[in-house]
């Protein structure tokens, strides 16, 4: 159930990147606003459930589809180079194990300074492609 709205919900917001000057920060933003409208069902979801792992494993998975098609699309090309998918991956482990420590955890930042800090984690050999 996690996963799936999710998904539905955030993916909405991957699809509007590079429509109306939406970008890479405007999603960033729209996931932590999305965590914290849902912040109880979500703790309450991955303290009480099996599913954490799976929710943790599919944002995860969901965030590295979207980044490395975005390189494929810039780089007209099938396949995202190596070096920058693993620095995708790198990327996105860690911004959502963070995600999911911040709400268990209750760690003292709000949603706009979490949102900035996860923009400053993005390798800068992945922006150009993320900031167009």
């Amino acid at each position: 159930m996690m996963i799936w709205i999710y998904v539905n919900e955030i993916g909405k917001s991957f699809e509007k990147i590079g429509t109306d000057k939406h970008e890479w920060k405007d999603t960033i933003i729209d996931g932590v606003v999305y965590f914290t409208e849902n912040k109880k069902i979500l703790i309450n979801a991955l303290k009480h459930t099996s599913g954490r792992d799976s929710f943790l494993w599919q944002m995860s998975k969901m965030n590295i589809e979207f980044m490395e098609n975005e390189i494929k699309k810039e780089m007209h090309t099938k396949e995202c180079p190596k070096d920058l998918s693993i620095l995708i991956k790198i990327y996105c482990y860690g911004t959502i194990q963070f995600l999911c420590e911040w709400l268990i955890e209750d760690i003292s930042l709000d949603p706009n300074e979490l949102a900035s800090l996860l923009e400053k984690s993005i390798p800068e050999d992945l922006k150009p492609f993320l900031y167009k």
